[in-house]
């Protein structure tokens, strides 16, 4: 890529998301130097014009030593979000190769395809989108005719009977049913929203292009879920672009609303919200009687949760605020340390005999640093790693980089 941009001609630029969406862009006059975006540095910056937003300015940023990139403007767009260039090229020939600029070749533009994609499920399914019509703006449920298969792109598997589907046109929900209930793992790309769900013991999800799940489980049988909310600049109610949440319950909805995003969920017992933008991640952890909680920003480090408690339409008070100690400060001195690393090696083997961890709601959530819902060693590890690089002097380190 950065040799290609060294001839001084436009590039057109395809790469693919973590999820496995892709997206193609131009880029042109590039620069060298020294450039800081996102907390990270890089030796070159060029522009982008994107078809999908072409009044909206973006930059591309480049190391050519650790070949990490980032495109500014969208927020899933870099290697650090596992994002993968696939193709640049910038000879028109090759470009041309099928005759689509020389229009030798008849093409019919089409409309964003919204795709929805699931690992495999061990009952019968059915896929419903819910369409809105261009001319007169009502809905109607389209028909399986509707959907095609998509490729892999190296995410999933099709031969393990991985579920990866393209539907064409304006999409304002999908609906995915399943015969029993059973682990669920899914998620559902719109034009500016991508909403993921995982649960343990499902029926029923619905995507919302406007930003939300809903997630049917069996009822009265509390299952861990996870849902994340991910949206383009332009459509973040905050300033961050990745919600996410993580429980246990059987019915829950997550969406954007207002300045922020409403909770509601048949259980409200240690929810763990982590809020994402390119330069700090805020956590929260809380319980609530209320069954329907608003999540919003205090500042880029603090989420917020309110409830409505005298019921007259407005979340006035607040329940929780996120925690003022860095993440793997258990002891939350405001110093992340061995001492800390100990308390969770402790805490991991009290739980590999069968016994408590010991540890309270706020330290496990402390714990936890790579968030995958489990207390061990390799949360220790981690928190040491960290630890030692703040302590050869690296000040802008983030816990998060270790992960």
């Amino acid at each position: 890529m950065c040799t290609l941009l060294e001839d001084s001609k436009p590039v057109l630029l395809a790469y693919t998301y973590s999820y496995g969406d892709g997206h193609a862009v131009v880029v042109y006059n590039a620069e060298k130097g020294e450039f800081s975006s996102g907390n990270e540095t890089y030796d070159r910056k060029a522009y982008v014009y994107d078809n999908k937003q072409p009044n909206l300015s973006k930059e591309i940023y480049l190391n050519s030593v650790n070949e990490t990139w980032r495109i500014n403007g969208d927020a899933a767009a870099s290697s650090a979000q596992g994002a993968t260039m696939m193709w640049s090229e910038n000879d028109v020939n090759v470009i041309n190769y099928h005759g689509y600029l020389s229009q030798d070749t008849t093409v019919s533009e089409s409309g964003y395809i919204s795709m929805i994609s699931a690992k495999a499920v061990k009952s019968n399914y059915k896929i419903v989108p819910v369409m809105i019509d261009a001319d007169t703006g009502t809905t109607f449920n389209a028909g399986e005719e509707d959907l095609f298969d998509l490729p892999f792109f190296g995410e999933g598997d099709e031969n393990s009977g991985d579920i990866r589907k393209g539907i064409e046109g304006n999409v304002k929900e999908c609906v995915m049913y399943l015969d029993e209930f059973q682990p669920i793992e899914t998620y559902m790309c719109f034009e500016n929203e991508l909403v993921r769900v995982t649960s343990g013991n499902g029926n029923r999800v619905v995507f919302s292009n406007s930003g939300k799940a809903e997630l049917f489980g069996k009822s009265g049988e509390f299952s861990l879920y996870s849902i994340d909310l991910v949206s383009n600049e332009g459509y973040m109610p905050t300033d961050w672009y990745k919600m996410t949440i993580k429980s246990s319950g059987g019915h829950v909805i997550f969406q954007k609303y207002q300045d922020g995003y409403l909770l509601n969920a048949d259980k409200m017992e240690n929810v763990h919200v982590t809020a994402k933008n390119d330069d700090v991640t805020a956590r929260v952890c809380f319980s609530s009687e209320y069954d329907t909680v608003y999540l919003y920003e205090l500042d880029e480090n603090t989420i917020a949760v309110a409830v409505d408690a005298d019921y007259n339409g407005t979340y006035e008070t607040v329940i929780a605020k996120s925690l003022s100690v860095p993440f793997g400060d258990l002891n939350q001195d405001n110093v992340v340390g061995a001492d800390d690393a100990a308390q969770v090696l402790i805490a991991a083997a009290m739980l590999g005999s069968g016994a408590d961890s010991g540890l309270t709601n706020d330290q496990w959530f402390l714990a936890d640093v790579n968030e995958d819902d489990l207390i061990d060693a390799t949360d220790a590890t981690t928190i040491l790693q960290y630890a030692a690089a703040l302590g050869s002097g690296a000040s802008d380190a983030k816990i998060e980089d270790f992960t």
